[in-house]
């Protein structure tokens, strides 16, 4: 079955209680606090963390911006979003971005926060 079609069936799936024929739709966000302990300056936390970013957005359909801390330069608010009629889906690729950042070893997580809406 193509991707497209699989998504389409996805997507109108899931209903609300209540609401016969209304898309369910789960919204997550996961907030990672990082830190640079080989960062010596701005440029080389922005170098390091646009490689995280990149690979991030290159391995899952997610969408990455640094949210915070922007001059720190050894600390950072990565917030990553996903969307999806299937909260179990949505609560997977955000804990498999995570294990996905850890195992990268550029930066140490200090914190996680993950939201589901």
């Amino acid at each position: 079955m193509p991707l497209e079609r699989r998504q389409q069936k996805n997507e109108n799936s899931s209903t609300r209680k209540g609401n016969p024929g209304e898309s369910l739709l789960i919204i997550g966000l996961l907030t990672l606090e990082l830190f640079f302990s080989q960062s010596e300056s701005l440029k080389d936390k922005r170098r390091l963390l646009k490689s995280i970013i990149d690979q991030i957005k290159a391995r899952f359909n997610v969408s990455v911006a640094e949210a915070g801390e922007q001059d720190k330069w050894q600390l950072s608010l990565l917030a990553v979003v996903a969307v999806s009629n299937d909260s179990a889906y949505v609560n997977g690729i955000l804990s498999s971005v995570e294990d996905f950042v850890e195992r990268m070893g550029k930066a140490e997580i200090l914190s996680v926060k993950t939201e589901l809406r």
